[in-house]
């Protein structure tokens, strides 16, 4: 099976993976009335994510996503641009829309086994070098 590509939050400068969520969904493309497809075994929803957790809350800052088609809509005024003319996954860059979210996000970095993510209580917060989990709640749009 092939590792999938996680979504990531910037927090405190720092780049986490996203390994878990109890609670609302975060971003799904139908908000932005598009829909990627599946293009390789490791990407199976055909679009990945870059949140930044501020102040203010969780936004949206990056999404890169696949259309056969490459018919891709403007996301809050923003085209997707691609790194090279072959590239199957252009990134929609500089964004800055709220998500709003009420729930647990699980953070991690470096390789987590799936017995260590058996561990992971949502009911729980819990903070080292590994994990961050804790309640999230942001404002609504």
């Amino acid at each position: 099976m092939t590792a999938q590509i996680n979504d990531t939050i910037k927090f405190n400068n720092e780049y986490f993976s996203i390994v878990g969520v109890a609670g609302e969904p975060l971003v799904t493309l139908e908000l932005f009335g598009t829909e990627s497809q599946m293009h390789d075994t490791f990407c199976y929803r055909g679009f990945y994510v870059l949140y930044e957790l501020t102040g203010e809350g969780l936004c949206l800052r990056e999404l890169t996503m696949c259309r056969w088609e490459r018919d891709y809509v403007p996301i809050d005024g923003v085209l997707p641009t691609r790194e090279h003319e072959d590239d199957d996954y252009p990134t929609y860059r500089n964004l800055n829309i709220p998500v709003p979210f009420t729930g647990q996000i699980c953070l991690a970095r470096d390789f987590i086994s799936k017995s260590a993510m058996s561990t992971w209580d949502s009911r729980h917060q819990q903070r080292s070098g590994r994990f961050l989990i804790s309640p999230l709640k942001t404002a609504g749009w």
